[in-house]
């Protein structure tokens, strides 16, 4: 979490923040993806994708990237997208694991 250190001097309630915000942000992005790949709106999913990268980046979540890019590239050129689902399970699978490591990291700094 070197972001977080870097961005907020060590300021344990900027992190908290930050932590919330992206955890917000990351069930918003599910739940969009959802609805949108039931709709095959590719085009909002893209957006939706698009949208969450520069945070996973952010935080770090490395493991999530190609996931991340693999939606965009799929969504975007509309190929391959018999593999969305399985895409979006494995983000989904990954926040969880994250979200745990968060909220140890949250009841820490509060």
């Amino acid at each position: 979490m070197t972001f977080l250190e870097n961005e907020t001097s060590g300021d344990n309630s900027i992190k908290v923040v930050l932590i919330e915000m992206f955890m917000t942000n990351f069930e918003d992005f599910l739940k969009s993806a959802a609805k949108e790949m039931k709709l095959q709106n590719w085009q909002n999913l893209y957006k939706a994708a698009h949208t969450i990268k520069p945070s996973v980046t952010m935080f770090g979540i490395r493991e999530m990237e190609p996931y991340i890019q693999n939606l965009l590239d799929r969504c975007r050129n509309e190929k391959q997208l018999d593999t969305v689902e399985e895409l979006l399970q494995n983000c989904e699978n990954l926040y969880k694991s994250v979200q745990e490591e968060f909220h140890v990291l949250l009841k820490k700094w509060k």
